[in-house]
């Protein structure tokens, strides 16, 4: 045989005692049975055999201790051939070899923390491969059993059933190699935590890390800006984001601007002289406030601009006047615009006329209608399909006849009718058809030579 030289230590006693390092065919594989031999000879021969080519060794599953007095058996295996050992650990008289029980080497994995129940076994233990704490199997689930094989190796299937090995007997001794190589422990890694707008990640210069299982990661909002969750409650600037074991980030939200302001852009010089645009949160429309925190509402019959800074910057809705919030209505038929600080502001508004001030409007005449701010009778119009003016009165065009428009005569707007074609008269006395077999050329025949 040509031999490779192996160290082993013993866990039992044996008959024969030599050196650990021992030959081995490159062909065959050798093995130590707990069961006696029926072969009586102190020696035996080695059977011719065929085998593959890769080299087992294996020892007895109880003691591999021998009978002085008669050959045993240190290996038995099925198939085509067999090794027998002699009391003095000879085969046929050629080369002594001894046989030993099989441990494994240390256990040695890799890609990430792990724990095992122990570190070395000896042939047919189980180990247990755990992984660690923010790792998680490449497949399956956690702690599959490990076996110890007779290459003195662990065979290890981390997170893997055995459903997925392909065992295979090897006639020596009972014993069977095979199963998976351990596929090394792969962290859980989430999405990569970008920072959201407005904000950093607490103790990083970087706007993105990778997160493992159950690490956190404090994101501050820039000032002036609140954590989403808190929209409607407190005003919290900071929150934590948390790689779950799904591999999913837990609490990831957005920096958004508190309940009553808004985002807005605003130039701003840096040193140098270098201008840029940043975002800050101002108070919305309708609320004041320092730097977008705790806007107030404005009192009641108030509005403010954006970026309104105090209670100063609440004006007057239309309609009402005052000062610093204290708004009051403008009299009866009368309105203001925005911002009005004093009654003399109120106006008359539309169908009324008058002065401004505290005094009364006058209604327009019927069938008439003035603009806001109307202060004469005379800015009452005439609606459309009736004559006169505002002040006189209005009145609706005779039958045949069609409304003319407006005019301003001395200042004073007349609306007026005329005769429709085929008839002839006046807006005060009503309108006939011209005489038989004759028509007026267009409208507006006031006598019937224009017929």
């Amino acid at each position: 045989s040509s031999s490779s030289s192996s160290s082993h230590s013993s866990s039992s006693s044996h008959s024969s005692s030599s050196s650990s390092s021992h030959s081995s065919s490159s062909s065959s594989s050798y093995s130590s049975s707990s069961s006696s031999s029926s072969s009586s000879s102190s020696s035996s021969s080695v059977s011719s055999h065929s085998s593959s080519s890769s080299s087992s060794r294996s020892s007895s599953s109880s003691s591999s201790s021998h009978s002085s007095s008669s050959s045993s058996s240190c290996a038995e295996c099925e198939g085509s051939w067999e090794i027998k050992c002699g009391d003095d650990g000879s085969i046929a008289g050629e080369e002594k070899y001894q046989c030993f029980p099989i441990t494994c080497g240390e256990l040695a994995l890799s890609g990430g923390p792990y724990g095992v129940s122990a570190t070395s076994a000896s042939f047919g233990d189980e180990l247990t491969v755990t992984c660690g704490e923010g790792y998680r199997p490449t497949a399956g689930g956690y702690g599959s059993s490990v076996l110890c094989n007779v290459d003195d190796s662990f065979t290890a299937v981390c997170g893997q059933d055995e459903s997925g090995a392909s065992p295979e007997h090897v006639t020596a001794c009972g014993y069977y190699v095979g199963g998976r190589v351990c596929t090394p422990c792969t962290p859980v890694e989430c999405p990569t935590l970008d920072a959201p707008d407005n904000s950093a990640l607490e103790g990083l210069e970087s706007l993105s890390r990778f997160l493992n299982k159950l690490e956190s990661q404090v994101v501050v909002c820039k000032e002036g800006f609140v954590a989403e969750s808190t929209y409607g409650g407190s005003n919290d600037n900071s929150f934590t984001v948390t790689c779950l074991e799904t591999g999913n980030l837990e609490n990831y939200q957005q920096c958004v601007c508190p309940v009553g302001a808004v985002q807005e852009q605003q130039l701003i010089v840096l040193q140098g002289g270098l201008q840029t645009y940043q975002d800050f949160c101002v108070c919305d429309v309708g609320m004041y406030g320092i730097g977008g925190l705790d806007c107030t509402p404005c009192p009641v019959h108030t509005t403010s601009s954006t970026n309104s800074l105090s209670l100063l910057d609440c004006v007057c809705d239309a309609g009402f006047w005052g000062v610093g919030g204290d708004c009051q209505p403008c009299p009866v038929h009368k309105s203001s615009d925005r911002e009005a600080d004093s009654i003399t502001q109120c106006f008359c508004v539309s169908g009324y006329y008058g002065s401004n001030g505290p005094s009364n409007c006058t209604e327009c005449t019927p069938n008439s209608l003035s603009p806001d701010r109307s202060t004469l009778a005379s800015d009452c119009l005439c609606n459309d399909g009736f004559f006169g003016t505002g002040d006189t009165g209005c009145h609706a065009c005779p039958p045949d006849s069609s409304w003319n428009g407006r005019e301003q005569v001395d200042g004073v707007w007349v609306a007026s009718c005329v005769c429709n074609e085929g008839f002839y008269g006046n807006q005060t006395g009503g309108c006939s058809p011209c005489p038989l077999n004759s028509s007026s050329l267009s409208k507006g025949a006031k006598v019937p030579s224009e017929c």
